[in-house]
């Protein structure tokens, strides 16, 4: 955009908003109001149940990319709260079909932006959660990458800094009180593994030959059979920690309906 921040995005947040049953936005417009719609249309976003894999990655390549891009080049970090923690769930499913191990990358952010995600994220972690497992139910989201990318993303994971560090958006995305902060993926993935439906890695057997998998197809991973064993090993005991109901969020969401 233009401006970082300006009327425009509000105006048509308002617009969509009032029409969110009308058609969808479409023609060719300026570059710079082809952004703005496409911040609108993020941040008018509630409804993930019916997005399936083909329509996440378009609505990725149209919209989403060109806002990350936009909130790390030109926007300031503090957006409002609403419109932050859906660009964090958009990022994070950019993390499935852009994978930086293949040679595609995510747009990147400042410290300070992935800050102000992450800080949304924890605000409103009802939100979060529950629009990336919709995104799961429907098919948008592969069971098997998010159990791979929980385990991963972990933050009692294995430190192996070529595969995932600390600072990445991943790892820095977490929920949870303080006694038992997990990532963003774990809890999806805590919730997705329990549906009757789940056709996901199970058992440690499972999960670990997922992570080795994983580890082979890496070339950014100096030693990926190290790493691959690291991973497979911790795999165990946390997917012991997931069976046993480690996550205490999971049980305050029930409590509270």
């Amino acid at each position: 955009m233009l401006e970082p921040w300006g009327p425009e995005v509000e105006m048509l947040v308002k617009h969509i908003d009032a029409n969110r049953g009308g058609p969808s936005v479409s023609g060719g417009t300026h570059p710079v109001d082809a952004l703005a719609v496409s911040w609108a249309l993020i941040r008018a976003q509630d409804q993930w149940d019916n997005i399936d894999d083909p329509r996440l990655r378009r609505a990725l390549e149209r919209h989403g990319w060109p806002v990350l891009k936009d909130y790390g080049d030109a926007c300031p970090a503090q957006l409002p709260p609403d419109l932050l923690v859906r660009l964090a769930v958009v990022a994070v499913a950019g993390f499935q079909f852009f994978p930086p191990h293949n040679g595609t990358y995510m747009p990147t952010m400042p410290a300070e932006h992935i800050d102000a995600l992450a800080r949304a994220v924890d605000a409103d972690s009802d939100f979060a959660i529950t629009a990336l497992v919709d995104l799961v139910r429907s098919g948008a989201l592969n069971e098997h990458w998010v159990v791979r990318s929980a385990v991963l993303s972990s933050p009692v994971a294995p430190h192996i800094e070529s595969v995932l560090s600390r600072g990445d958006l991943l790892c820095r995305l977490q929920v949870g009180p303080a006694q038992a902060r997990r990532s963003l993926l774990e809890q999806v993935a805590s919730i997705v593994m329990s549906d009757g439906d789940y056709r996901g890695p199970v058992g440690s057997f499972e999960v670990s030959a997922a992570l080795r998998a994983e580890m082979r197809e890496r070339h950014d991973v100096g030693d990926r059979f190290r790493a691959g064993d690291a991973y497979a090993r911790f795999a165990s005991s946390w997917l012991e920690d997931v069976e046993s109901g480690f996550v205490l969020l999971a049980h305050e969401r029930s409590g509270r309906r």
